[in-house]
């Protein structure tokens, strides 16, 4: 027999099935038979093999992504697509949303089938719950962005590696968190540091006789001495004692004096 113009010759043929090995489309010509009993027939037959193609599908290599998903192609030419031995599964593409192993096995047209597969790991990303956006009257607000981070990151500053940070004045605070599997998780919270009312009722002071006119200045409310019905920015002082002012401006921030007087007769 010849392959192309290779001959090929098998010695000493008994009745069996032979396999000839090709890679393209072939047409093999059988010239002559030899055995012990014909010493020289000649028999001449002609086969033609077709080597279709197989689907090529490349999933790539096994892939590491934090959270989410990673979006599987096995690529265009395939009649028939089926992932992870779901018939169902009938598409180029497959969404892997968690980790394991994801194979495609892909039918051509001419009925050739093509195989890959890839494994997938999703790890968690750290989870940052700064909280709502929040206002203060004043003072300052501890931030915690949580466990579980190897590196923290306030506001772009690597120095700012700690979990917790304090914000003390007005602006946007944002934390980056790198987990110990290099995955990174981020929150951002808006603070508003509103400054309390400053309240100056002065000096304590002794009269001889009549009363001293308190001022808490312009404020939106005012509570003098825990009474609510003294809702005025000006109080009279006509008697010993100490004498207490709450005031409440337009942001909702309180402020707070106190001031003894005392009333000689």
């Amino acid at each position: 027999a010849k392959q192309g113009t290779t001959p090929l010759v098998i010695p000493n043929i008994n009745a069996a099935t032979y396999t000839i090995p090709v890679s393209a489309t072939t047409v093999l010509k059988i010239d002559s038979l030899k055995d012990a009993t014909c010493k020289n027939d000649t028999l001449t037959r002609k086969i033609t093999i077709t080597v279709n193609a197989k689907p090529t599908v490349k999933l790539g290599n096994d892939t590491t992504i934090c959270a989410g998903s990673k979006s599987l192609d096995a690529g265009a030419g395939g009649a028939k697509y089926e992932w992870n031995g779901l018939v169902a599964n009938n598409t180029r593409t497959f969404s892997a949303s968690s980790t394991g192993k994801y194979t495609v096995k892909v039918t051509g047209s001419n009925g050739c089938v093509g195989v890959d597969t890839i494994n997938i790991t999703i790890n968690s990303s750290p989870v940052i719950a700064l909280g709502n956006d929040t206002t203060l009257c004043g003072g300052s607000k501890l931030l915690d962005a949580g466990l579980g981070g190897t590196t923290y990151e306030w506001n772009g500053v690597l120095a700012n590696n700690t979990r917790t940070f304090s914000a003390s004045s007005t602006g946007k605070y944002t934390v980056k968190v790198t987990g110990s599997n290099g995955c990174v998780g981020v929150d951002t919270i808006n603070v508003t540091v509103n400054s309390s009312p400053i309240i100056a009722l002065g000096n304590d002071t002794t009269l001889c006789g009549g009363s001293k006119i308190l001022n808490a200045g312009t404020q939106t409310s005012y509570i003098w001495n825990e009474t609510a019905a003294n809702n005025k920015s000006t109080f009279t002082a006509s008697a010993t004692g100490q004498y207490r002012v709450e005031v409440t401006d337009a942001k909702g921030c309180k402020g707070r004096d106190t001031i003894n007087i005392t009333v000689n007769s």
